[in-house]
């Protein structure tokens, strides 16, 4: 038999024990229920997605037909009759011709995307959902899914656009290409760089320039469609050389690069001022009046040129007044000798 003391520290052990384990169960529980509403608040995408990008970020994504609406501040809430399943959840397993209700958390963030004017009784839908949390309150007799994004109405392109990318094997990583890797241009000439991209979802096309991203003016333009991007920069100057990057992204993979060394070659154009200084040097030379009014012929005019003693006459090509074409338009015409 025990003695009375030791029972007594037993008992106290097996108490201390209980405290410490509830204390554990209590503090999982809090830890469990922080991160599910953490999870929660994470589960809404970007509204800046395409639909091809939300179709597969979402874990749930069905066309449905919308029979119901819910709108207060505290209620936000769609009733739907699947038509379509594109992607189930085996925690869910929607069915075709079942009802279904999509919930708008109050804090989740596309509860602030929810206007009322976007939704039309009646109407089909792509709904993009994620299943209940285990917080949330469940009723069994009723399907529920979270919205994880704006339903967007239902068309053919959108319908072809998430049946594209939900097949087995059509979403692809982005890839960026540029040929050539090295371009050589001229000063004040039109520079086009084009950069070929692959990827489905349709990649996010970015260019760069040393490292920098390219912002477009009124000199540097980018058109970007679904399978290139084009850039043009206009009257290339010294500064436009530099390494240029085209980067492509999705929502599969990180970031696919493609780079070219762009090379400005060429020198600016003398100006007229330097120019004229240049032309007009070479004709500095002393000139006096022929002393033989009949020398010249054809109208010129007989001038004398003493460094080389020889007579000459000038045939004015162009009319006055323009220094520069009329020193380039003048012709020296050598007379015979007396």
């Amino acid at each position: 038999m025990f003695s009375h003391s030791l029972q007594v520290q037993l008992v106290k052990g097996f108490r201390l024990q209980a405290m410490r384990t509830c204390n554990a169960g209590w503090l999982l529980l809090t830890v469990l229920f922080f991160w599910s509403q953490v999870t929660a608040t994470m589960t809404c995408l970007d509204d800046q997605l395409d639909a091809a990008s939300k179709a597969y970020a979402a874990p749930i994504v069905f066309q449905g037909r919308l029979i119901r609406l819910q709108y207060s501040p505290t209620i936000k809430k769609l009733k739907f009759r699947v038509k379509k399943m594109y992607k189930n959840d085996k925690d869910v397993l929607l069915k075709k011709n079942r009802y279904v209700y999509l919930n708008f958390l109050t804090t989740n963030s596309c509860a602030n995307t929810f206007k009322i004017k976007d939704f039309e009784l009646k109407r089909k839908f792509i709904v993009f959902a994620t299943a209940q949390s285990s917080t949330e309150p469940r009723n069994y007799f009723k399907k529920s899914v979270i919205a994880v994004a704006l339903p967007l109405r239902l068309n053919r392109k959108t319908d072809r656009t998430v049946r594209n990318i939900l097949c087995r094997g059509c979403a692809t990583p982005p890839s960026a290409r540029i040929h050539p890797i090295r371009v050589r241009t001229k000063l004040n000439t039109q520079l086009k760089l084009q950069c070929k991209v692959k990827g489905n979802p349709w990649p996010k096309v970015q260019w760069y320039k040393n490292k920098k991203l390219i912002k477009e003016n009124k000199r540097i333009q980018i058109q970007t469609k679904r399978k290139s991007s084009v850039i043009t920069v206009k009257r290339v100057k010294r500064r436009d050389g530099g390494r240029y990057e085209c980067r492509a992204s999705n929502i599969l993979a990180p970031i696919s690069t493609s780079k070219v060394k762009v090379v400005v070659t060429g020198s600016r154009k003398p100006t007229k001022s330097s120019e004229h200084s240049t032309e007009s040097t070479s004709w500095h030379f002393k000139r006096s009046p022929c002393n033989v009014q009949s020398f010249c012929l054809n109208g010129g005019t007989c001038t004398m040129i003493e460094s080389l003693q020889e007579r000459v006459y000038v045939l004015m090509a162009i009319k006055e007044g323009d220094v520069n074409k009329k020193i380039r338009s003048t012709h020296l015409v050598c007379c015979h000798r007396l």
